[in-house]
Order: C-alpha cells, then structure tokens, then sequence
C-alpha cells in the first residue's frame, strides 16, 4: 500500500463513478474510485453466521494496492477479498479462501484474504453490485513518482 494514497471526498460533493472517470481517467496518477458502505451485513453461506462488518466497492486494482496473492482478479464479478479479522470471526479461521458470503442480497466467493485486524471486505464494482453503490467516497492514487503527497490531492481538488 505503500506506493498508493487515497483522496476522500467531501461527503457534501456528490459524485458518480461516471463523473469521477471523466474527471480523472487521463491522470496517470489516477488508479479508481471506491464507495464506502459501513456498517454492512454479511451472512457466512456454510457456517449460516452473519457479521457486521464496512463494505468497500471500488473499480480498482485491489489485489496489488492490498498487496495479496490470490486468485481474484478486477473482471472477477463473483470474488471478493476480505480482511483475516472478518474471516476469522465469520468462519473461525483465517483461511478459507473459496467460502461463500452473501452481500448487499449477492453471493461472493472469498478469492483472498488481507492480513488487517479490522473488519472489511473489497468488491470490484460489476453490473451485480450497481444498485448498491452511491456516490463515490474516495479515489485511490498511485503516488510511485510523486515526492510530495499532497500535490495530486491539490490537482484533484481543482478538477473536481
């Protein structure tokens, strides 16, 4: 996570992901935006547990920005990745890669799991969760080249 650095958007600016793209597509510095939904329920399929936990759905690479080695992959609508803590209370162990969670009224299969003691799971966006996604509440930046942190936050702030 590093080599990224993620921008929050005012909660008073209401953006899509359409607007965002249009806005910040031809930035190099520019990796996605993200919605947040906290608070949310998962059911654990098999073990029949429901946790709470924040939902995180974004148009971005999130294997490499987690820095995780597994089998999921961005046009992989049914994946998602969840945090080891919400593994391990959901289905007692921190490794269950496959297991089947029911989100947002959608099943997802865990394709890896992120080393965090908080509680959260990432969704790529997909046709299969639009209807749950709201304005978008971040984006993520690829910050590699830039020796200042807050330059590409100012040039977001003047796009937007």
């Amino acid at each position: 996570m590093e080599s990224y650095a993620c921008y929050v958007i005012d909660k008073k600016v209401v953006l899509t992901f359409e607007q965002i793209n249009n806005f910040l597509s031809q930035q190099q510095y520019y990796e996605g935006a993200y919605c947040l939904l906290e608070d949310q329920q998962i059911y654990g399929e098999d073990v029949r547990r429901k946790i709470s936990l924040d939902v995180v759905v974004g148009n971005v690479p999130w294997s490499e920005i987690v820095g995780i080695n597994g089998t999921w992959i961005p046009e992989d609508s049914y994946g998602c990745l969840l945090s080891g803590e919400s593994m391990y209370q959901l289905f007692g162990t921190d490794k269950a890669n496959g297991q089947r969670v029911q989100v947002c009224g959608c099943d997802y299969y865990v394709r890896g799991v992120i080393p965090s003691d908080e509680k959260f799971l990432l969704l790529p966006c997909s046709k299969r969760n639009a209807a749950v996604m709201e304005n978008v509440s971040g984006v993520i930046l690829n910050v590699k080249e830039e020796g200042y942190r807050d330059q590409y936050a100012d040039r977001i702030e003047n796009l937007i």
